[in-house]
């Protein structure tokens, strides 16, 4: 079996790390935030016109995107309320794991030592933590998918993952093209459905890394993939900005002689406050 981490995994046997209900010796439930996320409009058009964008400005006349979006109001609970969770990868697509980099926060703005050294601190990480024999970074980012602040406790910004228990995935996705200029990738887009339940970590501190599935070669597997995006949190006192790195993963748990070749990477890794 392969996954593809946004960064997750699917032990089936083996439950999620809990959540901490505390930080810094304090209450840590933030509660329920009130916020908003634009969602793919459930069209007719994507009955005849698969939706796409493009990642640069076409010359020949053709609309850069097709994608009509509509913003709805959201919920979004803590994961550190009482009661909440335990989120199991088998149940809702994500999961907390602790992943304690030797980097310090300046670091991560070198992309050698991002690639030297905490590269392969992720990989160990869910290596270690999925059980998986082999585990490939395809790519990184200064933004969301492992994903874990750089600087904390962070609740600028969040992440906010959807319980994918929630989520019918034939009716509430439609795979999406995304257009470079040199390839073409896929994404899924998501329409609104009031029935979401969304979560993030208040007060995300850097050594807790949220792994998520994107993609998940078992037909079998409860749970396909992890919807997810950053959102507004009207509790941040923006006292400072986000910073944050994700990483996308391949993960294989087949024992191997030799797994599939790296050809090429298809993005370039960047860093950036947010």
């Amino acid at each position: 079996m392969t996954e593809a981490l946004a960064p997750t995994d699917m032990n089936l046997s083996k439950p999620c790390a809990d959540v901490p209900k505390t930080h810094n010796g304090r209450d840590n439930d933030a509660g329920t935030v009130m916020s908003s996320m634009w969602y793919l409009e459930r069209s007719p058009l994507y009955d005849t016109e698969k939706p796409y964008s493009m990642r640069y400005d076409p010359d020949d006349g053709v609309p850069q995107s097709n994608l009509q979006k509509v913003h709805r109001p959201i919920q979004v609970k803590s994961m550190r309320e009482p009661g909440a969770g335990p989120f199991r990868l088998d149940e809702c697509g994500f999961q907390l794991i602790q992943l304690h980099s030797s980097l310090k926060p300046d670091d991560f703005w070198d992309q050698e030592r991002v690639q030297s050294v905490y590269i392969q601190e992720v990989k160990e990480a869910l290596k270690k933590e999925l059980g998986a024999k082999y585990v490939h970074v395809l790519d990184y980012a200064g933004n969301i998918s492992i994903w874990k602040p750089i600087r904390g406790p962070l609740n600028d910004w969040p992440l906010g993952l959807c319980d994918g228990r929630t989520l019918d995935f034939e009716k509430d996705t439609v795979s999406s093209d995304v257009v470079f200029d040199d390839f073409v990738t896929e994404n899924l887009q998501i329409y609104h459905n009031p029935a979401f339940e969304w979560y993030y970590l208040p007060d995300h501190n850097t050594w807790e890394a949220l792994i998520f599935k994107s993609a998940d070669s078992d037909p079998s597997a409860a749970v396909p993939g992890c919807c997810h995006s950053g959102f507004f949190n009207p509790k941040s006192d923006k006292s400072e900005l986000r910073q944050s790195l994700d990483c996308r993963c391949f993960v294989f748990y087949a024992d191997l002689d030799e797994y599939p070749p790296i050809v090429a990477d298809v993005t370039q890794p960047h860093l950036k406050t947010l």
